[in-house]
Formats: structure tokens, C-alpha cells, sequence
């Protein structure tokens, strides 16, 4: 009986290379294992890593300024130099199909950089052929020196069939000059305390200017107080010729005699008595002779009660008029204008005859003693002149 002889098979001959680095490097075996499960245990740790470095790497990411179909963007602004706070006139333009839909940026968004937006106007839609320009127009603050510029602005094309495109205007060159650079203080280094680095820590000097307004305020009250000085000449010429302009066409006052026997001559017209009533006729009626004393003899009559009247009677000539008949006039006017008296008409004409008397006699005794001066003046003036005797006195033969 032949016994038959089997050797091993192909198959086992394959599994020997794996089964002999296994066992010869059990370790490395148990480390890929590890190595396994960390990355099993790892992978959902990383996974929330992983979608923030594809925002910010999408962010980064600037899509092309043209899409197919003819669809494209472009950007200008104007003007090109800026001062820091000036406005820049941001015209962007979207070329798309004819029933696209142009998303710009959302709500709130900056996409501006150093700029802010401070209007929008637009869209204006112009055909050009195969497709459309859409262009809007944005005015813009700069809040950021340097010459940055705008950075590329995206937009998005919906078409008619759903589908996206995104697009991005080139970026715009803009130059935003700041006021207070030291452009005028270049000649200066910088100065300052070295650092750890032993570099020079630069301090720029800046030159404030403030608006000094103490000249312009002196300016002004010097002005002020011209003008009112002058306004105040004006003033006082204008017063002073309205005062002299009536007392230059004025008619000469009458002699206080006169005008005295005028003024109580008029209270004698029947029936003025009773027009007037007791308490006017008595007030004019001593007025009247108040106010010729005053003229007469020069004394502000008009102001002085009943008895400083008395006392001047005492001093100044007033011919037979003595202090009792004056103080009886006096009191017969003041009963009616302070008692409230209403004597008859008779009795008041009585009164007012007696008021004529006063002034007529103070007139007389005035008349007589400025004659008396009048012939002592010239008498004295006569004897002072030389005495020229007749001609040829001393005789002939």
C-alpha cells in the first residue's frame, strides 16, 4: 500500500510572512492597534475643529471677478487720494444674464475694510448685447490711514435655473492721507527709551493746532464799543436839534404883565365860571399870579406852597400889597381847591379882582423903582462926565 505524501498548501505558505511579523514584533503590533483606536477616539474632537478652518478658509478665498455666461464685476472709486474722514463715490458694476438676480453683501456686513458705508443708490440697469449691467453706487467714509485701498467686494448671480455664481470686484486702489502725519517733521529722529530688543521705540510728535479766538473777541468789543459810541454821537446831535428847532421858530414870550392881566382877563367872560366849575377858575386864577411873581422878580413861584409864598413877600417889592392881603388871597384860592369849597360866582370874581390888584400894584411898585434906578444911573453917568464951561469965558478988554 503506497502511502501518499501531501506537502503544505499554497494558502499556508501565504499566511507564514504575516504570522512571523507578528510574532517577531508584538509591540509594533500592539502600537498600530493604539494608533487605531486614537484615531477613532480623536475623530470627533476634530470634527468641530475641522469646519472652522473651512470658514476661514473659504473666507480667505476671493472668487474670480467673471463667471460663465458672459457674467462679471468690476469696481472703480473716485477720487483715487482721500483725506481721513473724506467720502469715497464706490461704483461697482455686475455684467449677468438677462432674468439673474445679483445678491450683494447682507445687512451690517463690512466688507469695505478701512471704509464704512454710508449710503447706497442703485441699482441702474444698462443692456449690453447678450447681457446686463447692474451698477450701484456707494458712498464711503475713510476711518483708516494708508493706502490699503478697497479690498475685492463679492457678489453673488442666482440664474433663472437655481444656480449660484460668486464673484468678486478686483480690489480698488485708494489712498487715505491722515492730517496729523508728520510729513512737515521728517527732518526729526525718532526718540524714545530702547526696549528689550534694543530697538528705539519711536515717539512721532504731533502738532495740535487750536483755534485761538482771543484776538477775534477783542476785534469784536472794540467794534462793539465804537459803534456804540458812535451811535450814542448820532443820538445826542439828533436829541440836541430837536430841542433847538423848536425854540428857534418860537414866538417871543410876553412881559409877565401882560401876560398875568391876559390870563385873568380871560377868566372874566361870562360864563367861564360856571364852565370851568370853582376848583379850575381858583387854581388858574393863583397860578396866574404865582407865575407873574416868579417872572417879575425871578423866583420858581409855581413850586412853593402858600407859605414860602409869604416869606418871599416880605423880601421883594411888592408895593402896597401887604403880608395879610396876600395871605387872605391865598387862603380863599386854597379853601377851594383842598376843602373842596364852592363859593358863589360872586364871591369868586370878588377873589379875582383881588388877584388883578396884585398884579397890578407889584407891577407899579416895579415900574417906579426901575425908574428910580434908571434916573440914579444917569445921574451918576452925568456926574462923572467933565464939566466944560462957556466959550470965551475969561473975557475980552
Amino acid at each position: 500500500m503506497t502511502q501518499r505524501l501531501h506537502g503544505p498548501s499554497p494558502f499556508a505558505f501565504c499566511l507564514l510572512p504575516s504570522a512571523f511579523c507578528l510574532l517577531s514584533h508584538p509591540v509594533a503590533a500592539a502600537g498600530h492597534a493604539e494608533a487605531d483606536a486614537d484615531a477613532d477616539t480623536g475623530s470627533g474632537a476634530g470634527a468641530d475643529a475641522a469646519p472652522e478652518g473651512e470658514q476661514e478658509r473659504e473666507r480667505e478665498r476671493v472668487p474670480p471677478s467673471t463667471a460663465p455666461g458672459g457674467r462679471s464685476t468690476a469696481a472703480r472709486a473716485e477720487p483715487a487720494e482721500v483725506k481721513l474722514g473724506g467720502t469715497v463715490a464706490y461704483t461697482i458694476t455686475v455684467r449677468r444674464a438677462a432674468g439673474d438676480r445679483v445678491q450683494l453683501w447682507p445687512a451690517g456686513a463690512d466688507p469695505f475694510g478701512g471704509f464704512r458705508p454710508l449710503a447706497l443708490t442703485g441699482p441702474t440697469v444698462t443692456p449690453e448685447g447678450l447681457v446686463v449691467a447692474e451698477t450701484y453706487q456707494v458712498r464711503l467714509v475713510a476711518l483708516e490711514p494708508g493706502d490699503a485701498g478697497i479690498p475685492p467686494v463679492r457678489v453673488s448671480v442666482v440664474s433663472e435655473d437655481g444656480r449660484v455664481f460668486e464673484m468678486a470686484a478686483a480690489a480698488v486702489p485708494v489712498t487715505v492721507l491722515d492730517p496729523l502725519a508728520d510729513e512737515p517733521l521728517g527732518g526729526i529722529e525718532a526718540r524714545g527709551d530702547k526696549g528689550a530688543d534694543g530697538k528705539t521705540n519711536p515717539l512721532r510728535p504731533y502738532v495740535v493746532w487750536v483755534r485761538d479766538w482771543t484776538a477775534a473777541i477783542v476785534a469784536g468789543a472794540i467794534a462793539g464799543a465804537l459803534l456804540v459810541a458812535l451811535a450814542a454821537v448820532l443820538l445826542t446831535r439828533w436829541y440836541v436839534r430837536r430841542r433847538a428847532a423848536p425854540a428857534a421858530t418860537a414866538s417871543p414870550e410876553p412881559p409877565a404883565h401882560p401876560a398875568a392881566r391876559a390870563r385873568l382877563g380871560r377868566l372874566r367872560v361870562p360864563g367861564t365860571y360856571a364852565a370851568m366849575g370853582a376848583k379850575a377858575f381858583h387854581v388858574e386864577m393863583v397860578e396866574a399870579v404865582k407865575e407873574y411873581l416868579g417872572r417879575r422878580h425871578r423866583i420858581d413861584a409855581l413850586e412853593m406852597t402858600s407859605e414860602e409864598i409869604l416869606d418871599v413877600v416880605e423880601r421883594v417889592p411888592m408895593g402896597s400889597i401887604t403880608r395879610t392881603e396876600m395871605e387872605m388871597f391865598l387862603a380863599s384860592c386854597d379853601v377851594v381847591k383842598f376843602a373842596k369849597g364852592e363859593p358863589p360866582e360872586a364871591e369868586a370874581l370878588d377873589v379875582l379882582s383881588q388877584a388883578e390888584r396884585i398884579v397890578d400894584t407889584v407891577e407899579a411898585a416895579a415900574i417906579a423903582i426901575e425908574a428910580r434906578r434908571a434916573a440914579e444911573k444917569a445921574a451918576a453917568a452925568a456926574a462923572m462926565q467933565p464939566q466944560v464951561g462957556p466959550a470965551g469965558a475969561g473975557g475980552g478988554p
